[in-house]
C-alpha cells in the first residue's frame, strides 16, 4: 500500500511538471548526490558531499545546497522528494534510478541547454543510455564494466592458451576449454552460472550480447528472437553438460565469487581490476586455492556471425529536473561539472571506473589491467541492460526466475523467454 501511495503522489506531481517552462531559475542550485556513499573520497573530506563541494564544484561561483546520500530500494529518497515536490535541480545517481525520471514529464531536454558540441564529447553507446525517443534527458558519468576474467593457469594446463592470443575467443572455443577443464577433477568447471537474485546479474548476463542478442529494444523485451533463444539455450546446455555446477538456479553472488577463488573455475566475470597475479596469489595465501594462479582480462566469447560482444556495465548519470522554470546558467554549470572532465578523471583514477567521455577513454595508462578493460570497452561498446527504462527495477526482477525455470527445466527455453516477454512488456507498457 505504501508503494502504491508513493506512486500515486508521483503521478500527481507529474501534472505540475507538465506545465510550460517559463520563468528563469533564481536562488541557490540544489544538487542531489544519492548513491554518493559509493563514491571515492579525499582523506581530508569526511564524506562524499565534502568531496563534491570542496573539489569538484568548488570553482563554480554560486550557492549550492547538497542533498545527503541515500539508499536504493522502493523508498529511495529521490522518489519521496519527487512525490513531495522538493526534488533537486540537478541529480546524480546510478542510472538505473535516474532513468525513472528521464522523460518529458520530469526532466529537461539537455540538448537546448548545453548544445550538440557537448553531447559530441561523449561515447555514443554511453550517451544512448539516457536518450529516449531521440531526446537526451541527461548525460552519462562513469561506469564499472563487466569483463570476463580468465584463469590462464587452467587454460594453459588444458593446452588452449592460443585461443585467446588475439584478445578474443568464440563460444565454441570457450565451451571446448570448459570441457577440458572439467576433466581435471572434481569441482572443476568452465563458468559458474547463478540466478538467485538480481544482485549479480551483470556477471552472468554477458553471454547474451555475445550471441548478438538484446534484452530490450525500443522499450520492449527483445530477447525473444532467434539470437536471444540461442543464447538462452546455451546457458541451459552449459549447465546440463556439467560445464557449470549443478543447482545453478539456487547459487548466490557470494557462492559465485567463492567458486572462482578456488582456482578451479576457468572464467568468471568482474571488473578488470579483479584480474592479475595478486588475485590468484591472494586466493592461494588464504587457503581457498590449491595453487596460485594467473588471470587475463577478456571480452565475453562470441557466436558464429557475431563480431563483438558489448559489455554490461553499471553506469551513473546526471539529469536536471524540470521544475517549471528555465534552469539558470549556474545550474547548467553545476550539471556539466558533475559529469565533466575533472569529475570523471578523478573517479577513473580513484575508483577504477570507466569514463563516458571520449577524451578519457584511455584514462589511467599506468594500470595495465585498466587499459585492457578500456580497450575492450572502446572496441566492443556498452550493452544496454535496461538501465534507461523507467521500470528497470520491476522488469529486472523477472530475469532470475526466467533463468531458474530454464536451469531446472521447469519450462522450456522458449516458454521461459515467452513468459519473460509477456510479463516484462506488461510492466513496460505502464511507461506510456
Amino acid at each position: 500500500m505504501k508503494n502504491y501511495l508513493i506512486f500515486a503522489m508521483v503521478l500527481c506531481a507529474a501534472v505540475a511538471f507538465a506545465a510550460p517552462v517559463a520563468e528563469e531559475q533564481e536562488g541557490p542550485v540544489q544538487v542531489g548526490l544519492w548513491g554518493a556513499a559509493d563514491r571515492p573520497m579525499f582523506p581530508d573530506n569526511p564524506d562524499s558531499i565534502g568531496l563534491y563541494a570542496d573539489f569538484l564544484l568548488g570553482d563554480i561561483d554560486t550557492d549550492i545546497i547538497f542533498y545527503a546520500p541515500g539508499e536504493s530500494g522502493a523508498d529511495h529518497p529521490i522518489k519521496l522528494e519527487v512525490a513531495a515536490g522538493t526534488q533537486p535541480d540537478v541529480y546524480l545517481d546510478y542510472m538505473g534510478r535516474t532513468s525513472i525520471f528521464a522523460n518529458g514529464r520530469y526532466a529537461h531536454d539537455i540538448l537546448p541547454l548545453v548544445g550538440q558540441e557537448v553531447l559530441d564529447q561523449y561515447i555514443p553507446s554511453f550517451l544512448g543510455l539516457m536518450n529516449k525517443g531521440g531526446v537526451q534527458y541527461g548525460l552519462p558519468e562513469t561506469a564499472w564494466i563487466s569483463t570476463m576474467i580468465v584463469n590462464t593457469t587452467l587454460l594453459e594446463k588444458v593446452g588452449m592458451m592460443d585461443v585467446i592470443a588475439d584478445g578474443s575467443w568464440t563460444i565454441a572455443e570457450f565451451v571446448e576449454a570448459s570441457r577440458r577443464v572439467t576433466e581435471l577433477g572434481d569441482d572443476y568447471y568452465g563458468y559458474v552460472m547463478f540466478s538467485a537474485s538480481t544482485g549479480g546479474d551483470y556477471w552472468y548476463l554477458g553471454f547474451i550480447p555475445g550471441f548478438g542478442a538484446n534484452l530490450y529494444a525500443n522499450n520492449q523485451i527483445a530477447l525473444n528472437t532467434p539470437e536471444g533463444l540461442a543464447a538462452m539455450q546455451f546457458y541451459q546446455d552449459f549447465v546440463d553438460e556439467g560445464l557449470g555446477p549443478p543447482g545453478a538456479a539456487a547459487l548466490s553472488y557470494a557462492e559465485f565469487i567463492e567458486a572462482y577463488s578456488s582456482g578451479k573455475i576457468l572464467a568468471t566475470a568482474s571488473a578488470p581490476s579483479k584480474a592479475g597475479d595478486p588475485v590468484g596469489q591472494a586466493a592461494f595465501d588464504a587457503g581457498s586455492a590449491d595453487e596460485a594462479f594467473t588471470a587475463a582480462v577478456m571480452p565475453f566469447p562470441t557466436a558464429p556471425g557475431v563480431d563483438h560482444a558489448p559489455l554490461a556495465l553499471g553506469p551513473d548519470g546526471v539529469m536536471m529536473f524540470n521544475k517549471g522554470y528555465t534552469p539558470s546558467q549556474a545550474a547548467v554549470d553545476v550539471f556539466l561539472a558533475l559529469t565533466g572532465y575533472r569529475s570523471q578523471a578523478f573517479r577513473s583514477k580513484q575508483d577504477s571506473r570507466f569514463s563516458s567521455l571520449k577524451a578519457l577513454s584511455d584514462a589511467r595508462p599506468s594500470d595495465p589491467l585498466f587499459m585492457v578493460g578500456a580497450e575492450i570497452l572502446a572496441r566492443e561498446g556498452a550493452w544496454d541492460m535496461g538501465v534507461g527504462l523507467k521500470t528497470y527495477g520491476p522488469v529486472r526482477q523477472l530475469v532470475p526466475p526466467m533463468f531458474q525455470a530454464i536451469f531446472t527445466h521447469e519450462l522450456t527455453v522458449e516458454e521461459a523467454v515467452a513468459r519473460f516477454e509477456t510479463e516484462g512488456n506488461e510492466i513496460l507498457s505502464r511507461e506510456d
